[in-house]
């Protein structure tokens, strides 16, 4: 499903839903530290951290974190999120057994280190007539790249784009309401090189989240 003709720009059609945050501070930005035992129901929590870490119903106080130092609280609050963006930090704090501030505290460092990226909406992109889901393969010259990466950044309708190997150098995942305006997009594409088109009949398995 291939074409030659270059072809105007196509309308911006692609859906942008509005991003919502999901989590407010409930305390300052300095988590208050807690005194006594840890709760009974926190054992399988305490067990599961590494050895001589302290719990943080010790120490409230974390490090900068990458995603080699997350101990097994982030790992849950992180879970709880990714299940549902918009749960209270009240009704985290009592999952973990923390203060709320000390959640919001963790939150907030999970979010400076780049480890939680953002809080979105999931949106049914077919309820805005988005039905048509393709997947093109392009080749793209090395010295095409700086011009393509702009180019591409720019088009709402792509969803993904993929630097690949094989016999094309990028993967495009993307979504149209019509034909036309998929056809629009790929004779565009072709002025950086051959393409090769997909189009999906039906999504088994949706984008989803990995383990953590």
């Amino acid at each position: 499903m291939d074409y030659s003709t270059n072809r105007e720009n196509i309308p911006g059609t692609a859906l942008d839903p509005e991003k919502e945050g999901s989590h407010r501070k409930t305390g300052g930005t300095k988590a208050r530290k807690r005194t006594g035992k840890a709760p009974a129901e926190s054992s399988e929590i305490e067990k599961d951290l590494p050895s001589g870490q302290a719990p943080l119903w010790e120490s409230d106080q974390t490090a900068d974190l990458d995603e080699k130092e997350l101990d097994p609280i982030d790992r849950k609050i992180i879970r709880i999120l990714l299940k549902n963006a918009r749960t209270p930090v009240k009704e985290i704090a009592s999952q973990v057994f923390l203060s709320s501030p000390a959640v919001s505290a963790r939150i907030d460092k999970l979010e400076k280190a780049g480890i939680i990226r953002g809080f979105h909406a999931e949106v049914d992109y077919r309820r805005f007539g988005y039905h048509i889901k393709a997947f093109i393969n392009l080749e793209v010259a090395p010295n095409q790249k700086q011009e393509f990466y702009p180019y591409i950044q720019g088009i709402d309708n792509v969803v993904e784009c993929n630097c690949v190997t094989g016999d094309y150098s990028m993967l495009i995942e993307t979504v149209f309401q019509t034909t036309e305006q998929l056809d629009h997009f790929i004779n565009e594409l072709q002025h950086f090189g051959k393409t090769k088109t997909l189009i999906a009949f039906s999504t088994s398995v949706e984008h989803r989240d990995v383990p953590i």
